[in-house]
């Protein structure tokens, strides 16, 4: 991959990151499940849970909202491989 192409691709990456805490601090299913493949499941290391779960569980609690949530971002690393990348920031 050229390095044009490396910048664009961790630009994206770098977006998707911030589209998934956005949608988490406004418990905002529809952003959080705009974020992810249909199939995919976050791992936070002490569980893992399907995105459709977690936007539903999100959506079930902007009815009654209990907790105040603030993230940031940081860290954000892209490491490509052939035809792969992989990404990871600390939130």
């Amino acid at each position: 991959m050229d390095e044009i192409s490396e910048l664009r691709a961790t630009q994206a990456i770098t977006k998707l990151s911030f589209r998934y805490v956005r949608g988490v601090d406004r418990a905002d299913g529809d952003a959080l499940e705009s974020a992810f493949t249909p199939d995919a499941v976050i791992d936070y290391g002490f569980m893992k849970v399907p995105v459709a779960a977690m936007a539903g569980a999100m959506r079930r609690g902007v009815e009654s909202p209990t907790v105040v949530s603030h993230h940031l971002i940081g860290n954000v690393e892209v490491i490509f491989r052939r035809s792969a990348c992989h990404g990871a920031s600390d939130v």
